[in-house]
């Protein structure tokens, strides 16, 4: 793990080289010096993974990927104690970005909130392909507001909600917006959400048929 001071040196090392993408800046099995590690200051994925950036870390990234000149692909930041504040700043930021392709975000607690305002970024049709929310305490709220967003979005090929308490009511969203509308969804991962058995044999068919 990393201290907030040294993500955001790396972060702020990034932004100053144009964000100039060429490789792989990972941050979750390596240290970093007082000045970050120059040999990786350009970079298309960033892993952030594991280093407790909370929700000051994500607004801090959030805003780097509006600027135009910054060509981020892969972003994961699983495991970082980002909240409903923070989901909120990267999924607004997304608004206006389009090289973001995938997004991990896995294992942190964006909440219903965070999983709303993600919701309204699916609906804009942005860049991203493939979203991880895996258990983000999003609950049966934030289920189904992904759900129904699904019904807008033309773009999203793989999404995971795992272990997320989003129930019968987020299933069946997400169900309904397959059934009517939505073609571009073809890998979902909804295990450990307290959905009755006959609801995710359902999804799983219905995923299996576009497959």
């Amino acid at each position: 793990m990393h201290t907030p001071e040294q993500v955001q040196s790396a972060l702020n090392m990034y932004k100053m080289q144009g964000g100039q993408a060429t490789t792989v800046l990972e941050l979750n099995e390596k240290e970093l010096g007082d000045e970050g590690d120059k040999s990786n200051s350009s970079f298309r994925v960033l892993d952030l993974r594991w280093n407790n950036i909370q929700d000051d870390g994500a607004k801090a990234l959030a805003a780097i990927l509006t600027e135009k000149r910054v060509k981020l692909e892969t972003i994961r930041l699983g495991g970082n104690n980002i909240g409903a504040d923070g989901a909120t700043a990267l999924a607004n930021a997304l608004k206006s970005n389009n090289t973001v392709t995938s997004l991990d975000l896995k294992g942190n607690f964006i909440a219903a909130a965070g999983a709303q305002a993600f919701a309204e970024y699916l609906k804009t049709n942005g860049s991203i392909t493939d979203l991880n929310l895996g258990a983000n305490r999003i609950g049966p709220v934030g289920g189904q507001a992904i759900g129904e967003a699904l019904k807008e979005n033309k773009k999203l090929a793989t999404l995971d909600l795992q272990a997320n308490g989003i129930g019968d009511v987020g299933a069946t969203a997400i169900l309904d917006s397959l059934n009517n509308g939505n073609t571009a969804l073809t890998n979902l991962e909804v295990e450990r959400n307290n959905i009755n058995e006959d609801l995710e044999y359902q999804l799983s068919k219905r995923i299996g048929r576009k497959k």
